[in-house]
């Protein structure tokens, strides 16, 4: 898993109002303590990712990011975030659907180890 991650974000339906998403992910960040130091700097990078459909989030782990997304669903009823993360390293690549708060789709990230069947005899 890596610390800095690309991602891309689509929506079931129309994309949710920016406001209430940043607000959303504030006061999770803040209900942290002082795991997340920088909250406005996560918040800014998740505004211009959503805005874009796509964006780096730089000091958050692929699981940081899941928890983060659960709370930000929590708040949009019937609305699904489709999120797509790919990290530093090759096989730190995915997917989550979120729905209602809770995860309903899940693929990756994946093992580091090389398929010792795939190897050159």
């Amino acid at each position: 898993m890596s610390y800095y991650t690309d991602i891309e974000f689509t929506f079931s339906d129309e994309r949710p109002d920016l406001d209430a998403v940043t607000d959303r992910a504030r006061s999770y960040l803040t209900s942290q303590g002082d795991k997340y130091p920088d909250v406005e700097f996560v918040v800014d990078q998740l505004r211009q990712a959503l805005q874009e459909e796509k964006g780096a989030l730089k000091g958050l782990w692929s699981d940081d990011i899941e928890r983060l997304m659960e709370h930000i669903s929590a708040g949009f009823p019937g609305l699904d975030f489709y999120v797509r993360g790919m990290g530093e390293e090759y096989p730190d690549v995915w997917l989550r659907m979120f729905r209602d708060g809770k995860i309903i789709f899940r693929v990756g990230p994946f093992e580091e180890e090389l398929d010792s069947s795939l190897e050159e005899n």
